[in-house]
């Protein structure tokens, strides 16, 4: 209708260009890279409207975009500028959306993020280094928009090239945040370990804020985040809150009575495995729920095995599962472990009373003991000491 009253010839054919593909696509297969960027776009927006929910990610966006631009370059329909346009253009729309909530909510949302993320580097399936075309003109689109979303991913290992990473550090530099950096290996390892096939795993992707998962072969992650630092807090109360004084955990024994570092330790983990029984319960509740009176078809139609098993990717349909939990403040945890085993336990500078006596007066009056904690070893500066507790 706006092709038909407008003018403008150049504008006009533009016009006509739109309704065209929004005609074709995605009912029928994309013919270029313009088409596949629309019938890409659509697709997403069906699943955002079937759930209102956030996290949906285009995870390895470039693999599968690549084919069409990399077809339009050979036949010189497209140029590089172009298609950088059409990459921001989606970028703007990926910011434009947001999840409709009740007032309340909504007011605490505003400005939210959906958690869209994409994944640039990794590897393929059969463990070649998967960067194209695509991965640099994302790191580009994102450094000319510089949009809150989508969020961008590196999975970084030692087949990329010097000429990938320093583009990244390139938009790095910019401040906005971009790209996070992962280690594809260890997700490979780790995936694998736990019963992935090496081509899934190595196919994996970053969903939502950070968690890893399967490319479109998993159910969604319900679980949400578990307080790893909780339990330290716990343990140092004998299950108490110090908050509320209510006793939410075991008793695991008065901080005072702990004569090693191992019971301490020990203590923290009872408190871990106790909340773990009720939080996988409650997640498997949910979901149990959530397929009965609000399946999703649209999106267990992409999810591999949903349509062989004829299940909703929530009632075990999906190839995969990625239910469990997003372990949230481990390296807070690590890290004030690390400094009660060495101030408490091994160098004997503190006593456990008075550091109870700090905690419960938020450190007012104990300067030198805080001064103490925040000098003990911390993650993250090749110190095996603290390294290795937040390993275990």
């Amino acid at each position: 209708e706006l092709a038909q009253k407008e003018a403008n010839p150049e504008r006009k054919a533009e016009l006509e260009k739109i309704a065209e593909t929004c005609e074709w696509v995605p009912a029928k297969p994309a013919r270029t890279f313009y088409e596949a960027v629309q019938s890409f776009w659509f697709t997403h927006l069906a699943c955002l409207l079937e759930r209102n929910g956030s996290g949906y990610s285009p995870g390895r966006f470039s693999q599968y975009m690549y084919p069409f631009y990399q077809k339009d370059k050979d036949e010189s329909r497209i140029t590089e500028e172009e298609a950088l346009e059409l990459l921001e253009l989606l970028f703007i729309k990926f910011t434009e959306t947001g999840a409709q909530f009740e007032s309340a909510t909504r007011f605490q949302q505003a400005m939210g993020s959906k958690f869209q993320n994409i994944v640039i580097g990794g590897v393929t399936p059969d463990g070649n280094d998967a960067t194209n075309d695509i991965d640099y003109l994302l790191l580009e689109a994102q450094k000319r928009v510089r949009m809150i979303q989508p969020t961008l991913s590196l999975l970084y290992h030692d087949k990329m090239s010097q000429k990938f990473l320093l583009k990244a550090v390139e938009v790095v530099k910019t401040g906005i945040g971009m790209p996070a950096f992962f280690n594809s290996d260890l997700n490979v390892q780790s995936l694998a370990a736990h019963g992935a096939s090496l081509e899934d795993a190595r196919n994996h992707c970053i969903v939502g804020c950070v968690e890893r998962g399967f490319s479109h072969c998993s159910n969604s992650l319900w679980g949400g985040p578990i307080n790893m630092a909780k339990f330290l807090e716990l343990a140092l109360n004998n299950g108490k809150d110090p908050l509320t004084g209510k006793q939410l955990g075991p008793q695991t024994g008065e901080a005072e009575t702990f004569r090693s570092y191992a019971e301490f330790h020990d203590a923290v983990k009872k408190q871990f495995q106790y909340f773990c029984t009720p939080f996988l319960e409650f997640q498997f509740t949910s979901n149990a729920i959530e397929a009965e009176v609000w399946p999703l078809p649209f999106a267990s139609a992409l999810v591999d095995d949903c349509i062989k098993r004829g299940k909703d990717m929530g009632t075990g349909g999906a190839k995969y599962s990625m239910d469990g939990c997003s372990a949230v403040g481990t390296i807070d945890l690590a890290n004030s472990l690390a400094a009660i085993k060495k101030l408490v336990f091994a160098d004997r500078k503190i006593t456990m009373p008075e550091l109870l006596r700090a905690l419960h007066a938020n450190f007012d009056g104990y300067d030198g003991l805080r001064t103490m904690l925040l000098k003990a070893p911390k993650y993250g500066n090749d110190d095996d000491y603290v390294d290795e507790i937040a390993r275990e």
